[in-house]
């Protein structure tokens, strides 16, 4: 049956009269039935925002928005703000909320996501948001995995060391907090002006790098042309301190090149939880040029 069919008379033409079907006189005069009302509950349902197989994950916690460290929601043990970049690091910048950011991260769960401005999908540096006990740092995924003229992956830092960090616990989805970042470190009574930055310390790392094997050549290099690969190693601590090193470049061999170098870095950090290093291997291309052709961040 089609819908919106007629239900009074209905003809079937053939291009006579005599096939005109008439209904019986009772179906004429027979009054429609009265059309029902709908109430409120036989209305369409409106569809929900979230999918409900990932709304069925929350029941932990719950969002609340963000309007001061005072208010009753501010100690509700399930309760989560949400900070924008660029609001969060505003906080930073005023001793007080400063410190109440760290004060409420001890007890209570906080997120923070990259500002709307990177409009590239580049990506801040997580250590600086860790190290104030923000326990959910959003990134930018886009840039994860990226193929290069290598054919290979290169992902930005914040991502490297994001999967650096969680790799401690096998990627399972958590770590747990450095001992300086929990309750117990840190009594009630205590008016520490920084309560989650450890005292500055030097951190010294000597690496020994022997030889590697089989580098990949970049796709965009001519026939003959050659190959001087060295290898770079980074320390890395939270707010962009920096410190590298850099064997020598090993001349035409990117199939088994021998370094055997040590490299020295060192640098003073009040966060010696959250220093990184990152190896990268890559091909001189003359007394300041150079490309890199892999990367590894380790913890």
């Amino acid at each position: 049956m089609e819908e919106g069919t007629d239900s009074g008379t209905g003809t079937a033409e053939s291009g006579t009269e005599s096939d005109t079907v008439t209904p019986p006189q009772d179906l004429k005069t027979r009054p429609s039935p009265p059309r029902r009302q709908l109430s409120g509950q036989n209305r369409t349902p409106k569809l929900p925002k979230i999918l409900p197989v990932l709304s069925d994950m929350a029941i932990y916690t719950k969002a609340y928005k963000w309007k001061n460290f005072k208010l009753p929601e501010s100690t509700l043990f399930n309760h989560v703000f949400s900070f924008s970049e660029p609001k969060i690091k505003e906080l930073f910048k005023n001793q007080q909320t400063n410190h109440q950011v760290e004060k409420h991260n001890l007890r209570y769960l906080m997120r923070v996501y990259p500002g709307m401005t990177r409009f590239t999908s580049n990506n801040f540096d997580p250590a600086a948001f860790w190290k104030k006990g923000i326990q959910m740092v959003a990134l930018n995924w886009q840039k994860y995995g990226i193929p290069s003229i290598f054919d290979i992956l290169i992902r930005d830092l914040g991502m490297q060391m994001h999967e650096a960090l969680f790799q401690a616990n096998y990627q399972h989805g958590y770590i747990l907090k450095p001992q300086t970042l929990l309750p117990a470190s840190h009594p009630s009574a205590s008016h520490h002006p920084t309560p989650y930055e450890s005292k500055p310390c030097r951190i010294k790392l000597d690496v020994h790098v022997i030889s590697g094997q089989q580098l990949p050549r970049p796709k965009d290099y001519k026939l003959g042309q050659t190959v001087d690969p060295f290898v770079q190693i980074e320390l890395i601590c939270p707010n962009g301190q920096t410190s590298e090193g850099r064997t020598r470049a090993v001349r035409d061999n990117e199939f088994n090149p021998m370094w055997d170098e040590g490299i020295s870095s060192e640098m003073t950090t009040p966060s010696r939880e959250f220093v990184f290093v990152r190896y990268l291997p890559g091909s001189s291309e003359g007394a300041d040029a150079k490309v890199f052709i892999a990367s590894r961040n380790g913890e």
